[in-house]
């Protein structure tokens, strides 16, 4: 997966690599684990055990292996919300312009369509991160 312009969320599905955009609402919520005992004197003790880690994203196409953006048939974001299990999960990239690059793999945790009187879809996913998130070298 690399980058590609105009685009900074990643993920393959059946074997097709898919860009999309985040709505600039990337979400990394610490999970914490609080401890009170006797030697703390009263004062918990609070340390972070991992983090929740959401996005939406919308605006994906279909990037073929000249790095070419084709429009994406929704039918399979849909067949792949519905999944359960392993099945579910995805790997996926995350970029932000120049900054470094994030691997890891998530679930998509919603799906929403909404389509006009021509027949012209909009689609958006909520995804969150399944495992961890670590930087990587594009």
């Amino acid at each position: 997966m690399a980058k590609q312009i105009g685009f900074n969320f990643f993920f393959k599905l059946n074997d097709k690599l898919i860009a999309g955009e985040t709505q600039s609402d990337l979400s990394i919520s610490a999970t914490e684990k609080s401890s009170l005992t006797k030697a703390d004197k009263g004062n918990a003790q609070t340390e972070i055990s991992g983090h929740e880690i959401t996005a939406n994203v919308s605006g994906a196409m279909e990037v073929n292996d000249s790095g070419q953006t084709t429009s994406l048939d929704a039918d399979a974001l849909m067949e792949q919300s519905l999944k359960k299990g392993e099945d579910s999960v995805i790997p996926f990239v995350y970029t932000r312009g120049d900054a470094k690059a994030y691997k890891g793999n998530c679930v998509i945790t919603s799906y929403s369509e909404s389509s006009n009187a021509e027949g012209e879809a909009t689609w958006s996913l909520t995804i969150k991160v399944s495992g961890e998130m670590t930087p990587v070298t594009l």
